[in-house]
């Protein structure tokens, strides 16, 4: 009984983990089916996507195929009507007299200077003011366009010179009409020569006048009195170049305001026809005493000084300020200021050159010419004879500029320290000294080692001497 009961228990047991196992397996398979179905679902979408592109390609491809028979069928046309214009441009006279209207076009006749820029002459009235018509004009035919346009052959003309192009062009169209010549202006972008024949051909149109001088005030110079006289325009002419003020009105000279901005420029563009200028110089007598402006005009350059009043040239303030920065404007200072010792110092510190503009008494200060020595050895030259004498301070200023030998004293050129130190500093300073050094071998040699050349200056003896020429 018991063993019955054993067997069916075990019995029971197995049937359900078979049943279990079933499931299982039961669940694999269906899992297995529905993952296959759903493969085989994607890969037809992606069949279907792909068939789809392929669809759209050859549709694109043909279009293009399609495109480029179109646009070569275009091109073929677009040559055609080129051709049919270039004839037509060529025979632009005969096209006009067929149809006047021709010449009004904007659109064909720039098309027909762009190619012949010499096509400008058949132009309208109105289309050779057009700034695109002279831009085309030009730039098409640069070389051929004044000779075949207006019948001209400049023998001078640089091929390589647009200046000279657009001077010639500006000659030869119809400058009676104003509009056309600012619009030149324009095209030229400034161009001197053209903005100066500008303003010869209409020195008193305000609008021509104005737009030259902004960009180079010296062409103040050939306007009419009444535009020189004019403020704006004279304040345009500085504001560009301050060396315009030179052609202003004496009103407008003595403008304090107008003067003040020249002055500011002064050190940007302060270059007239024959260099570097001082607007202080073109400014009215009244402001040339004005302490304020002088002050303002010395700050931009030195050289001003020397248009100042008397009054100022003699102003201690002002003076000092110049010679500090620039010691050779001690030249512009008055007498008395060339006799002060401390502002005459402060000049040759800056610039030993200076000394030359001191009073005689100071020449011979041994505390100035000291200074101006040390600065520039040249100096010595305008030393006193005392002083170049002096044995220190010779040798000082030989140091510096080996050369200032030259203006020391005969018992100095004889001085053997003193030689040597000019020919160690310049070889040649040799011929500076006394004969009897020229034939000291050590000096000779310190002279020749610096520089071969002194070697002319040295004895015959001591010029072939063999050890010496190596």
């Amino acid at each position: 009984m018991f063993l019955a009961n054993n067997f069916r228990g075990d019995f029971d047991t197995q049937i359900h983990i078979d049943y279990r196992l079933h499931e299982i397996i039961l669940f694999l398979v269906d899992f297995i089916f529905t993952l296959r179905l759903i493969l085989f679902i994607f890969v037809f979408f992606l069949f279907l996507v792909d068939k789809k592109k392929m669809r759209t390609t050859t549709a694109k491809n043909s279009k293009a195929k399609k495109t480029k028979k179109e646009g070569r069928s275009k091109q073929t046309t677009n040559l055609k009507n080129r051709y049919i214009f270039l004839q037509q441009a060529r025979n632009i006279s005969k096209v006009i007299k067929e149809d006047p209207s021709v010449k009004d076009n904007k659109q064909f006749m720039l098309n027909a200077v762009t190619v012949w820029g010499y096509q400008f002459k058949n132009c309208s009235e109105r289309l050779q003011e057009d700034i695109d018509i002279i831009k085309a004009a030009v730039a098409s035919d640069p070389e051929n366009i004044f000779k075949t346009c207006f019948g001209r052959d400049d023998d001078d003309f640089d091929k390589d010179c647009y200046p000279s192009i657009y001077e010639m062009f500006f000659e030869n169209i119809n400058t009676t009409n104003k509009h056309l010549v600012v619009k030149l202006q324009e095209v030229t972008g400034g161009l001197y020569s053209v903005n100066e024949k500008a303003v010869q051909k209409y020195p008193d149109d305000y609008n021509i006048v104005k737009t030259a001088v902004q960009w180079h005030g010296l062409h103040l110079e050939n306007v009419s009195k009444r535009l020189q006289n004019d403020r704006e325009i004279v304040h345009t002419a500085v504001k560009s170049c301050c060396a315009g003020l030179e052609y202003a009105s004496k009103k407008l000279q003595n403008d304090r305001e107008i003067v003040l901005d020249a002055i500011k420029q002064n050190d940007e563009n302060g270059y007239g026809p024959i260099g570097f200028v001082s607007v202080l110089e073109f400014a009215s007598e009244e402001l040339q005493n004005d302490p304020d402006i002088v002050k303002a005009a010395v700050d931009k350059s030195s050289d001003a000084l020397q248009y100042a009043s008397k009054e100022l040239q003699g102003d201690r303030e002002i003076v000092e300020i110049v010679v500090t920065n620039k010691g050779m404007a001690l030249e512009y200072a008055s007498e008395e200021l060339q006799n002060d010792r401390e502002l005459v110092k402060l000049a040759v510190t800056q610039y030993g050159y200076a000394l030359q503009y001191a009073s005689e008494e100071l020449q011979n200060d041994r505390e100035v010419v000291e200074a101006a020595v040390t600065n520039f050895g040249y100096a010595l030259k305008y030393a006193s004879e005392e002083l170049q004498a002096d044995r220190e301070l010779v040798k000082a200023a030989v140091a510096k500029y080996g050369f200032a030998l030259g203006f020391a004293s005969e018992e100095l050129q004889n001085d053997r320290g003193v030689v040597l130190a000019a020919v160690t500093k310049h070889g040649c300073a040799l011929r500076y000294a006394s004969k009897e050094l020229q034939n000291d071998r050590d000096v000779v040699l310190a002279a020749v080692t610096k520089d071969g050349c002194a070697l002319q200056f040295a004895s015959k003896e001591l010029q072939n001497d063999d050890e010496i020429k190596k």
